[in-house]
């Protein structure tokens, strides 16, 4: 086709996009992509055909506008004013061909996030979770618009692995105790695949403790491993702060800080140790367990932890002098009696047990522990 039959062609087809009839308007909408990919620019026709009074053609339009690349701003402009339109096919066309329009579009989609139609919510998040990481930073952005927080976490949590080391980036600089809040968030409902990244980003300076213990906390026992790993971490401050995400999960990280306190590593086993006392009472039914270990050593440790828990561990304590094991029931008295005043209200039971104790050395561990409860002032 030469340059002037192409014209002429264009002439033809211009009198058919600007036609007095609506439904021949559509027809020649739908033509647009074809003329685009001869290399012409339809963008202001394109733009034009949005602003179209009659909804079907307007509607065709925002179609079209999903099918070609290298459109001018004035077409995204044209589209974000259609969003106005009380039609609302029309407008949940215009965020389907938004989400084909990549990182230009996300702002808006962004902003629809928050959109009076359900469906058209729906929509913008679902194309603002298949941009994936070019919308990650509008996304963030909207993290501290009060009406935005809420469906922004959400696509962020299921744009899921790509979004981690931006997030947690992100939370280290976030100077807002909500958004910081809604990025663990986040960070939780993506899942166990961030407790290794976090703990990187601690070793390597780029990760603040206080938000790598809150976050890797979150996670319960899915974060235990890699947490105890840290404990025989060289930096003592790596080492602090894994003991108090460990603390903050509590029970679940207690069957393997009983595994450390006999560790070879001395400094490992104390800071094990600290992390038991600090869990306290939820540490306290495992501990009287571990009191069985025939490690004369390891059951020292473990009443000394128990002792330093205090009278959070008196109950259990008390039940545990009428053990059928004999480590337990001698550890459990002595521990009883170091305690000291809140463990007076054990006294009767020792007695109880030292009636009925066959083992002589229980029972010079009984009588001791009696004797030091009953004169303690």
């Amino acid at each position: 086709m030469t340059s002037d039959s192409s014209q002429e062609s264009w002439e033809v087809f211009i009198k058919s996009l600007y036609s007095p009839y609506p439904n021949q308007r559509e027809t020649a909408v739908f033509e647009l992509p074809s003329w685009a990919d001869s290399g012409r620019d339809v963008s202001e026709e394109l733009a034009t055909s949005i602003r179209d009074s009659e909804n079907i053609v307007s509607r065709a339009a925002a179609i079209v506008t999903g099918r070609i690349d290298g459109l001018s701003d004035e077409v995204i402009d044209a589209l974000e004013k259609r969003l106005e339109d009380s039609d609302e096919s029309l407008r949940r066309t215009i965020v389907t061909s938004l989400g084909q329009k990549g990182s230009r579009a996300c702002p808006l989609l962004v902003h629809l996030l928050s959109d009076r139609d359900q469906v058209i919510q729906k929509y913008a998040a679902s194309a603002l979770e298949m941009m994936g990481v070019s919308a990650i930073d509008d996304l963030l952005k909207a993290l501290s618009d009060v009406g935005l927080r809420r469906p922004a976490a959400t696509v962020l949590a299921r744009i899921g692995k790509p979004a981690i080391s931006i997030l947690i980036s992100y939370l280290d600089n976030a100077t807002s105790a909500e958004v910081r809040f809604t990025v663990v968030d986040v960070l939780e409902k993506i899942g166990p695949m961030v407790v290794p990244l976090m703990i990187d980003g601690l070793k390597t300076g780029q990760s603040d403790k206080d938000n790598v213990v809150e976050t890797c906390g979150r996670f319960g026992s899915d974060a235990v491993p890699a947490l105890i790993e840290m404990l025989r971490d060289n930096d003592v401050k790596h080492r602090c702060s894994a003991a108090t995400a460990l603390v903050r999960i509590g029970r679940a990280a207690v069957p393997r800080l009983i595994d450390l306190i006999s560790d070879t590593n001395v400094s490992v086993g104390w800071i094990a140790a600290q992390s038991l006392t600090q869990i306290g009472a939820a540490a306290v039914p495992d501990l009287i367990q571990a009191l069985a270990t025939t490690e004369r050593a390891t059951r020292w440790v473990v009443s000394e932890i128990l002792i330093g828990i205090g009278s959070q561990s008196v109950e259990a304590l008390t039940k545990a002098v009428l053990h059928n094991d004999s480590l337990i029931r001698s550890a459990a008295a002595h521990s009883l009696a170091e305690i000291g005043e809140p463990a007076r209200i054990a006294v009767s039971t020792l007695k109880e047990a030292l009636k009925c104790e066959k083992d002589t050395d229980v029972c010079d561990v009984l009588r001791e522990s009696i004797e030091k409860l009953s004169n303690h002032e």
